[in-house]
């Protein structure tokens, strides 16, 4: 900043706490007696604070993932009713119009609700249910159905994996990048380091869905050398479109309204 001759803006600059309550309690006591200070100027608190696209929250991964969801929901929710505007005015003339909402929610509005979605760990149900309800409420004005049409028979016309298995893939995909990454970087470090002592975090969930998926143990260095990133991408997607389709067929059967339907016969795919 000397070199450049340009000031810190002191009113972005913040720290944040992270710890149990008691530590952190200490901590604040400590900062009160002899505040931070940067340049000479004290610095403040904060509980969460934007950074590559993500909130860091000082309580921790849940808090986190659910402020990141929560900041983004109006902003998709917008996307979605911008969707359905122009997918009813492209219907008045052209058959298989309702895909284009399809296609612009896949391409545009996906990426960024989901932008770095690997890396959350320890999802909690309301914001995972939060999630779900924005592709299911798109679904419902594509196909202009009520609030009380059954929810897994939406994902089930359209062939569209819910936003569970999306992040699943996610994951898997990420764990295979940092461990395809050089010696000594940190990410690797960080990630064996959990494996080795079975920290909560990455590894943990990863060997979770591996499991679960019965799918190549790639968390093992030797497996994961045989597969190349484009390779375990395709391997993942397989196993959890047939796993989305087996857990689809089963809610289906349970549900009372879809008890005399077809669906189950079906195949889980873009019906016509």
């Amino acid at each position: 900043t000397n070199l450049k001759q340009l000031d810190i803006n002191i009113d972005k600059s913040s720290y944040i706490l992270f710890g149990n309550k008691s530590a952190v309690q200490k901590m604040r006591k400590l900062i009160e007696s002899n505040p931070l200070s940067l340049n000479n100027q004290v610095i403040k608190e904060k509980l969460s604070e934007k950074y590559l696209g993500d909130y860091i929250h000082n309580n921790g991964l849940i808090e986190s993932t659910k402020t990141t969801v929560n900041e983004r929901y109006w902003r998709v929710m917008s996307s979605i009713l911008e969707i359905k505007t122009i997918v009813q005015d492209y219907r008045n003339n052209h058959n298989g119009g309702i895909m284009t909402g399809i296609d612009l929610w896949e391409m545009s509005v996906i990426p960024s609700l989901l932008n770095n979605a690997g890396t959350w760990n320890d999802i909690d149900t309301e914001t995972m249910k939060k999630l779900n309800n924005l592709q299911n409420t798109l679904l419902r004005y594509l196909l202009m159905t009520p609030r009380t049409t059954p929810i897994p028979s939406l994902s089930w016309e359209f062939g569209i994996l819910p936003i569970k298995y999306r992040i699943m893939i996610k994951k898997l995909c990420l764990v295979k990048h940092i461990k395809s990454l050089n010696e000594g970087s940190l990410a690797k470090e960080i990630i064996e380091t959990q494996q080795k002592f079975s920290f909560p975090g990455l590894a943990a969930e990863a060997k979770q869905i591996i499991h679960d998926l019965k799918l190549p143990n790639i968390l093992n260095n030797d497996i994961n050398e045989e597969y190349s990133k484009l390779k375990w991408k395709k391997i993942v997607k397989e196993e959890i479109w047939k796993r989305c389709e087996k857990d689809l067929k089963e809610e289906i059967k349970k549900l009372e309204k879809l008890s005399e339907s077809n669906m189950s016969d079906e195949s889980f795919k873009t019906k016509n």
